[in-house]
C-alpha cells in the first residue's frame, strides 16, 4: 500500500510539473501572439502615416508644378509681349536691362502675390 501511494504521489507531482511547464508554454504563446499583433499593428500605423506623407509630397509637388507653370506663363507672357520671346528690357527700378538683372525680390513678390495688373507684361517696382 505504501507502494502505491508513493507511486501515486510521483505521479502527482509528475503531472503537476507537467501542467507548470505547458501553463508556462500557453502565457508565453499568449505574449508571442500579443507581440506579433503589437507588431502588426504598428507596422499598419507606419504604413498609413508613409501614405499619408507620400500623399501629402504629391500634393505640395502638384502645387509647385501649377505655381511654376503660373510663374512661367506670367512671365513669358511678360517677355514676349514687351521686345519678344526672351527679352525683357525693364528692371524693377525703370531703368534698362536685361531679363538677368530683372529678376529680384520685388519681381518675385509681384509674382507671388500678384495684384489686380498681375498679367501686366512690365516688371513694377516694388516702391511704386
Amino acid at each position: 500500500m505504501e507502494e502505491f501511494q508513493s507511486l501515486s504521489k510521483n505521479v502527482l507531482e509528475l503531472f503537476e510539473s507537467l501542467a507548470a511547464k505547458v501553463e508556462r508554454m500557453k502565457m508565453r504563446a499568449i505574449g508571442s501572439r500579443n507581440r506579433l499583433k503589437l507588431i502588426s499593428k504598428q507596422k499598419l500605423e507606419q504604413q498609413e502615416l508613409l501614405e499619408s506623407r507620400v500623399l501629402e509630397a504629391r500634393i505640395e509637388c502638384e502645387r509647385l508644378c501649377s505655381t511654376s507653370l503660373a510663374f512661367l506663363l506670367w512671365w513669358g507672357v511678360a517677355l514676349s509681349s514687351v521686345d519678344g520671346p526672351l527679352s525683357h528690357t525693364h528692371t524693377p527700378d525703370g531703368e534698362e536691362g536685361t531679363c538677368s538683372s530683372a529678376v529680384t525680390a520685388a519681381t518675385t513678390v509681384s509674382i507671388i502675390a500678384p495684384g489686380p495688373g498681375h498679367l501686366d507684361p512690365t516688371v513694377e517696382d516694388a516702391g511704386s
